[in-house]
């Protein structure tokens, strides 16, 4: 996961939007304070904020969308540690600090659209 765009929201307070890619696939995360730079890679897992939605997903077919200009994220990831809370999406790791539904298992899908995703 490599930061490739960053947005101060306040150099002051070191709270930044940046945008990390992995595979292909970007992810605009909330961060504070925001200590890296542009270039730098990550290899902790961002943290899912304010999940709205958390349900077994009908495709295995890992995707994010990030929905419109807000933080708000959709994701289809896969299961790595149901008890944990470990997703991944492609090359980025996420975690999850809502329970998952019991019902799931690791190696499932899982479709999650949350409020924000944040860079510690």
């Amino acid at each position: 996961m490599k930061i490739v765009s960053e947005e101060w929201l306040s150099e002051p307070s070191k709270e930044a939007v940046v945008t990390l890619q992995s595979e292909g696939l970007f992810v605009a995360a909330f961060s504070h304070p925001y200590t890296m730079t542009l270039g730098d890679t990550v290899s902790g897992p961002l943290h899912i904020f304010d999940a709205l939605s958390v349900a077994r997903s009908d495709t295995h077919e890992p995707s994010i969308t990030r929905q419109s200009d807000s933080l708000a994220h959709e994701l289809t990831a896969k299961i790595e540690d149901q008890e944990k809370g470990l997703l991944s999406v492609g090359g980025f790791k996420f975690e999850i600090e809502e329970p998952l539904p019991s019902d799931l298992c690791d190696g499932e899908m899982v479709n999650i659209v949350c409020r924000r995703i944040d860079l510690w």
